[in-house]
């Protein structure tokens, strides 16, 4: 082979290569203790040439039998998941096992396949990627024969422990080769091929389970396994491990073999055979080079199973009886045929649409669906389980069940394996890759452990804790592409989350208070920041400030002002923020980024004395009992020559009715009287955002810049300009128009300005770009925008924060206005990272999507949202009793 490895320049490798295998035992390090044979070593490239083989000397297809090869040891996988399911009652029954003991049978698998993960790493890097397969695959045989031919528990339990050992070993190599052995090109493809497997064999386990006894099951299992150990001795060895371990000659005739005879490898033979082979420690993995890949590679295995794939299939029995599916085994196996077809559709789109966009579109898919599951279980603990509603929900639930299998098999359930793989350096890959195995079959264990109890103390709130880590998820696949930009948002979620409880314990000067100080030391932190961590830490620390303060800022002002001015007080919220904006762009074209981080401060710094000098809501006071610093803040508040007897007695019958400092749980928001006001003020904070005035803002450099403004600065800034001149118009309109017909006009005006804006684009896609017409198109596209920000601003800009902060009860306001900021904040931040990987998939699409929301919001409103102007809180919040 020594001929034939060195067709290219392949002579002066063989000298090295040799060289390097004499001195292979010098420097401390040992020759691989296994080295299975492959068909290629079997005969002279000659006789390879005139044979079958000429059929796959292409990569792709040569790398393509080897993934179905070693996507045997993934189809084990999957039957072992899938094995317990459908011979759960046969197997109690004839081995006369109790509940508990068949649950301890179950979760083995998990304890072998830790053990196999730890292993794992070491094994593959000493024996080969086929030798530890070859291993893997011995004791799953053995750990299904000793379950087919088990008489009691202790056979059922050894040879789960045998099953699961092999099953850790597989989930690491398989993966490992595939990527090792695959063209840059076609590594997505090809990696995904060990998810679509795992699918396939619980798929398999299912339907077999249905017909067959589980005795027989169980030797059917021991076959991927018996067909794998002779298969892979007609596969090559990953050439990426053969140069690591110096065997020059095999990793040569390994890379040649998998690329076709005819294709020149010099270049990637020159970066495979760069690898120098090193012993890693584990302390040695906090190195700042290695801490970036482990992150994202375990980060990603580890949340793949956090948001609770393995506690929702456990569910899904349950929901389809619900919806009326008396055959819940059939269902079952209808779930596992989706899975395996949507990770299909992911094999097929990997290397084309790319991970990132994949698991984006994967882990808010994956957000919205648990989401809607557990609102209907919220929803469901108050309706009778007799009602047409019940059904209705029910079928709601397993629509939102569908769309979770979809969606995380769309991207979360193959491409985290593919992810490891592909990132994790050669000198760390097999201490890195055993412990993020470990890691995953940790939480997996952990999730499908504790799924019952979670489920037993509030089905609704399990999935809602599920949601959260599948929006986390989001973020996290987002963050690591833009850390700087994207912590604010982080922040202010982590402070919207805050803010109600604070301002209710504390108060709404105390809650500012508190909010000022994180907000000066960031933009301390920032000034004097020496590297990224001190951005970091001081982007986190104002995105918490402005998180409390999104939220307490419109409360208090509600609160204090009298209801013919609630309004234009309250718009100045909005107007400020515009203010600020418009600051921001000025001085930022003038003044170094240091000193601008410094001015960040000032309003804070002078935030915290003025909150010495104003008075606390006088509702806050009411509801915390301290009556007489209630009156003296009212009295104080409307002026001392003012009779406040009238509000006085409306604020009291209020908070008496709220039962003053009554504590709401969450499940509690579900009751009916709070349905409408939580509906209204967290869909007008979600709408406000889904209508892309982030992603439009964005963008707004761009069409300026078609639109032949070559100075984008000054443009920009002249649109935070408008936006605070038509929201000070808004300020003046509020009270005197209404809030409702306001919405309106604004909504319909951002449709309108949208449509054209989608309109254009899908316009400019034929028209030359050097055409008058194309310069005609950009200058509509500019007025379109211009006009989109002015009935933004006009409207859904202000009037959301105002609603919110009027229509919530004083007894869920703490509660419920933290839930609408955080979802305000979550929005915000979902349009905002995705608005680029949208425009560019495609503009006028883009506009369209957001033109549909903003039409959306205008049926909303007119169906939905009532005239708040010249009512008192306490008669806005009776309306809805």
């Amino acid at each position: 082979m020594n001929g034939g490895g060195s067709r290219r320049g392949g002579a002066s490798c063989a000298d090295e290569s040799g060289s390097d295998q004499d001195g292979g035992s010098g420097g401390g390090l040992r020759k691989p203790l296994l080295n299975t044979g492959s068909w290629y070593r079997m005969g002279s490239r000659s006789s390879l040439a005139a044979s079958s083989m000429a059929a796959i000397r292409e990569s792709h297809v040569s790398a393509f039998l080897c993934t179905l090869i070693v996507a045997l040891g993934p189809i084990q996988f999957g039957f072992t998941s899938g094995f317990s399911s459908p011979t759960q009652d046969a197997i109690i029954r004839d081995l006369k096992l109790s509940i508990s003991e068949f649950s301890a049978f179950g979760s083995l698998s998990n304890v072998g396949a830790m053990v196999g993960a730890i292993a794992s790493g070491q094994m593959a890097e000493y024996i080969g990627r086929k030798g530890s397969l070859i291993i893997a695959a011995v004791p799953n045989i053995i750990g299904w024969l000793a379950i087919s031919f088990a008489k009691d528990a202790s056979f059922l339990y050894m040879g789960r422990l045998l099953e699961g050992f092999g099953v850790g070993v597989i989930s690491y190599t398989v993966p490992v080769y595939i990527a090792e052995i695959s063209h840059q090109n076609t590594r997505g493809a090809l990696g995904s091929v060990n998810q679509l497997s795992v699918t396939i064999g619980i798929l398999l386990a299912y339907l077999l389970g249905m017909f067959v006894p589980w005795r027989l099951l169980a030797v059917i299992g021991s076959i991927p396994c018996t067909l794998l150990i002779p298969g892979l001795f007609f596969i090559p060895e990953s050439p990426r491990w053969l140069a690591k371990m110096k065997m020059m000659d095999d990793f040569e005739a390994s890379l040649q073999v998998l690329r076709g005879f005819e294709t020149d490898i010099t270049a990637e033979r020159a970066v495979a055979s760069a690898n120098k082979r090193t012993t890693v420690r584990f302390k040695e993995l906090n190195q700042k080079k290695y801490r970036t890949p482990l992150l994202i590679g375990t980060g990603l295995l580890v949340l793949q199973n956090l948001s609770g794939i393995n506690g929702i299939l456990f569910y899904a029995s349950r929901i389809f009886r619900d919806a009326g599916f008396t055959n819940s085994d059939l269902a079952t196996c209808a779930l596992g045929a989706i899975q395996v077809l949507a990770t299909g559709v992911t094999t097929w789109l990997l290397d084309r649409a790319g991970r990132r966009i994949l698991l984006i579109i994967s882990t808010a898919g994956m957000t919205l669906s648990l989401l809607a599951v557990s609102v209907v279980f919220f929803l469901e603990g108050n309706i009778s389980h007799d009602s047409h509603s019940f059904y209705i929900l029910s079928m709601i639930s397993l629509v939102a069940l569908v769309a979770y299998i979809i969606t995380f098999s769309f991207g979360m359930g193959a491409i985290p394996w593919v992810m490891m793989s592909e990132i994790l350096p050669v000198s760390i890959k097999s201490l890195g890759g055993s412990f993020a195995t470990l890691a995953n079959m940790l939480t997996s264990w952990a999730i499908t452990m504790t799924a019952n109890l979670l489920l037993s103390w509030s089905a609704g709130g399990t999935f809602l804790s599920y949601m959260i880590v599948s929006a986390f998820t989001l973020v996290f696949v987002i963050f690591w592409f833009s850390v700087f930009g994207s912590l604010s948002n982080v922040g202010a979620m982590v402070g919207a989350i805050a803010s109600g409880q604070m301002a209710e314990y504390i108060g709404r000067k105390g809650s500012l208070m508190i909010a000022a100080i994180p907000n000066i030391i960031g933009w301390l932190a920032i000034s004097f920041a020496k590297d990224s961590s001190f951005l970091y830490m001081g982007r986190l620390l104002e995105g918490f400030g402005v998180g409390v303060i999104s939220y307490t800022v419109p409360v208090y002002i509600a609160e204090i002002s009298p209801q013919n001015m609630r309004g234009a007080l309250g718009s100045v919220n909005q107007l400020s923020v515009t203010v600020g904006i418009l600051l921001a762009y000025l001085l930022g074209m003038f003044v170094p980024w240091r000193l601008l981080a410094v001015i960040g401060i000032l309003p804070c710094t002078v935030l915290i004395p003025g909150l010495f000098f104003i008075p606390e809501s006088p509702r806050w006071l009411a509801k915390m009992n301290m009556m007489d610093d209630f009156e003296t803040s009212l009295q104080v508040l409307r002026g001392f020559e003012t009779d406040i007897s009238a509000e006085v007695n409306d604020i009291k019958r209020a908070v008496a009715s709220a039962n003053k400092r009554t504590t709401i749980r969450f499940q509690e928001l579900n009751q009916k009287k709070y349905r409408t006001p939580l509906i209204l003020g967290i869909g007008l904070l979600v709408l406000q955002q889904l209508s892309g005035i982030n992603g439009i803002l964005f963008y707004a450099g761009s069409i300026f810049k078609a639109a032949g403004l070559t100075n984008s600065d000054l443009a920009t800034c002249a649109l935070g300009a408008i936006q605070v001149l038509a929201t000070g118009v808004t300020t003046w309109l509020l009270d005197r128009a209404g809030r409702r017909i306001l919405l309106i006009i604004s909504s319909a005006g951002m449709t309108l300005s949208l449509l054209a804006v989608a309109v254009v684009f899908f316009l400019k896609d034929s028209i030359s770009q050097d055409s008058h017409m194309y310069y005609t198109l950009s200058m509509i596209s500019l007025v379109a925008l211009v006009a989109f920000v002015i009935a933004f601003s006009f409207g859904m800009g202000a009037i959301p924060w105002i609603i919110m902060s009027e229509i919530l009860p004083v007894s869920i306001k703490s509660l419920a206005g933290s839930f609408a900021t955080l979802a305000n904040w979550l929005t915000s931040f979902g349009i905002t990272m995705t608005a680029n990987l949208m425009l560019s998939w495609s503009a006028g699409g883009t506009f369209v999507s957001y033109m549909v929301v903003s039409a959306f919001t205008l049926v909303f409103v007119i169906l939905w949202v009532p005239e708040t102007k010249g009512r008192t809180l306490e008669e806005i919040q009776w309306s809805f009793r």
